[in-house]
């Protein structure tokens, strides 16, 4: 297996979207499934998820965030693929708008209304140059 890229996009704690982008001969480029995912944090920093593809295909990463590395588990056809993978962050990826300053101060100066508003990021993802972050918000 060569080098591969997918790109993953986490719509809520337990559903998430993966494009192939370059599947390596391990999967076919451009395919694109949205799924159930379970997520859970196996010390600071370090993610586990796993999902069930609609072609039976099994995969567990482990994301280390301080580390920057991905470990992966791919079951398929009765085989075993063990991928490992880093990551970095983006220039400006902490943007939801370039419209919209960083930071919660910067987004209370642009919202005044939010007067109690607190964001408290629970898990953030990155392959390549993909960034996913799953926040908690309120106020």
């Amino acid at each position: 297996m060569g080098r591969s890229e997918a790109r993953f996009t986490y719509h809520s704690d337990t559903r998430m979207t993966f494009e192939v982008v370059d599947g390596a001969g391990l999967a076919a480029d451009g395919h694109i499934e949205t799924g159930d995912v379970q997520i859970a944090e196996i010390r600071p920093d370090v993610f586990l998820a796993s999902w069930q593809e609609a072609d039976g295909t099994t995969v567990v990463h482990v994301a280390d965030l301080s580390r920057q590395r991905v470990d992966a588990t791919i079951a398929l056809d009765d085989r075993l693929f063990t991928p490992v993978g880093t990551f970095t962050a983006l220039p400006g990826s902490n943007k939801h708008s370039p419209n919209l300053p960083n930071s919660t101060d910067g987004l209370r100066a642009a919202v005044p209304g939010l007067v109690r508003f607190e964001w408290n990021p629970e898990r953030i993802f990155q392959d390549g140059d993909y960034v996913i972050a799953h926040s908690r918000t309120s106020g």
